[in-house]
C-alpha cells in the first residue's frame, strides 16, 4: 500500500544544521538521515534505518576533513549497537568494540596502535558488560590473529565505504535547496 501523499525526501534547518532525510514510501519509515553542520560548513553525520522497524541500522559521524571518525553499527531487530569503530584523525583505525546485541554491552574491545598492530584486546562479562580481563597484542593464537585480522579487514572496509557515502551525501547537500 503506497501512500502518494508521503514524500520521499525532506529537507529542513534546525539549530545550525541542514537535515536530508529519506522516507520509505510504502512504511512512511525513515531510511536515511544526513545532517550538515551549516555553521562550520562540513557533513556531521549519515545514519541509515531498517525501513520496516525504524531502528538504526548504521550511524557514521565524520570530522571536519570528511574523514570517517566513527561508524556505529546496529542490530536492525533490537536497534541495540553491535559494533563500534573508531579512526584516529589521520584515517588509521584507532578501536573496535564489540557488543551484545540483545543488551549493547561491550563484549570485546581492541585497540590499535597507529601501525596497525594490535595494542591490546579487553574482554567483558556477557551479560553485565564488566571488565573480565586483558590480553596484550602479541600474546594471542594463530586462530585469534585471524579472527582479529578478519575483524580489522571489515573495519577498514567500512571506512572505504563510509567516505563513498560522504562522496555521495555531498553531492546530494550541494543539489538539494532547503525547504524549510
Amino acid at each position: 500500500m503506497t501512500n502518494n501523499n508521503t514524500p520521499t525526501k525532506a529537507t529542513y534547518e534546525l539549530f545550525g544544521e541542514k537535515i536530508i532525510a529519506h522516507y520509505d514510501p510504502i512504511t512512511n519509515n525513515r531510511t536515511k538521515r544526513i545532517c550538515y553542520d551549516l555553521t562550520d560548513k562540513y557533513l556531521k553525520s549519515i545514519t541509515t534505518y531498517d525501513p520496516n522497524t525504524n531502528h538504526k541500522i548504521k550511524h557514521i559521524t565524520y570530522d571536519d576533513y570528511g574523514s570517517p571518525d566513527y561508524i556505529a553499527l546496529y542490530d536492525p531487530h533490537s536497534g541495540n549497537t553491535t559494533k563500534y569503530i573508531s579512526y584516529y584523525p589521520d584515517n588509521f583505525l584507532d578501536r573496535i568494540d564489540e557488543c551484545n546485541s540483545q543488551t549493547s554491552n561491550p563484549v570485546k574491545t581492541t585497540r590499535y596502535k597507529k601501525n596497525g598492530t594490535i595494542a591490546y584486546i579487553t574482554y567483558y562479562d556477557l551479560e553485565y558488560g564488566n571488565h573480565t580481563h586483558t590480553r596484550r597484542g602479541k600474546n594471542t593464537t594463530t586462530r585469534q590473529k585471524t579472527a582479529n585480522e578478519k575483524i580489522k579487514q571489515l573495519a577498514l572496509q567500512e571506512h572505504q565505504l563510509a567516505q563513498q557515502v560522504y562522496k555521495d551525501a555531498l553531492q546530494e547537500y550541494q543539489s538539494t535547496p532547503s525547504d524549510k
